[in-house]
């Protein structure tokens, strides 16, 4: 039905917002949150410069979860802001 309807990429752009908490654990879901996918860029904001710096060496790993919990290549990067 979603595919019929031509929305399937926005359900997959929802679903990663959706579990974005789930990928990246408690903690961090606390000081980081995903704010919008546009593009394939996941925009995710980070107060704390701290926090931000910390992150910056697990983007990867976190893409990489994301894209396999919603089946596909829908972030293609992330972007860290305040």
């Amino acid at each position: 039905l979603i595919a019929r309807l031509g929305i399937e990429t926005q359900y997959q752009e929802q679903r990663v917002l959706a579990l974005w908490p789930k990928v990246v654990g408690e903690a961090i879901a606390k000081e980081a949150r995903a704010d919008a996918i546009r593009n394939g860029a996941l925009f995710v904001s980070v107060p704390h410069d701290t926090w931000r710096h910390r992150l910056m060496f697990e983007l990867e790993r976190f893409r990489e979860r994301l894209n396999k919990a919603v089946g596909g290549e829908v972030v293609r990067f992330i972007r860290l802001s305040k």
